[in-house]
C-alpha cells in the first residue's frame, strides 16, 4: 500500500470546480418538495421500517421455536416448560 498521493492538476480542479457549481445551481433551480410529498415520503419510510421489524420478530420467533424443539428432541420429546411447570427442571439426574 502506497502512502503517496497524487497530484491534481489545475484543470482537474477547475474541471471539479464547475461540476460542483452546476450541481449547485441545479438544486437552486429545482422547486422544493411539497408538503404533501414529503408527508408521503415520511409515511413510506415508516412503512418500510415497520415491515423490515416485522419481518426481524418473525424470523427471531422461528429461531426460538427451532431451538424449543431441537431442546424438546434432546429431552426425550417433552416440552421444557411443561417438565418445569411439573417440577422436572433438572430431570431425573442426581437426585
Amino acid at each position: 500500500m502506497s502512502m503517496r498521493v497524487d497530484r491534481s492538476t489545475l484543470e482537474e480542479v477547475q474541471g471539479k470546480f464547475a461540476e460542483h457549481k452546476r450541481k449547485k445551481e441545479e438544486a437552486a433551480a429545482a422547486p422544493p418538495p411539497s408538503f404533501e410529498q414529503r408527508v408521503a415520503a415520511a409515511t413510506e419510510e415508516e412503512e418500510r421500517e415497520r415491515q423490515a421489524k416485522r419481518e426481524k420478530k418473525a424470523e427471531e420467533r422461528k429461531a426460538r421455536e427451532a431451538e424449543r424443539a431441537a431442546a424438546a428432541a434432546e429431552e426425550g420429546g417433552m416440552d421444557p416448560e411443561m417438565m418445569a411447570m411439573m417440577g422436572f427442571s433438572g430431570g431425573f439426574k442426581g437426585r
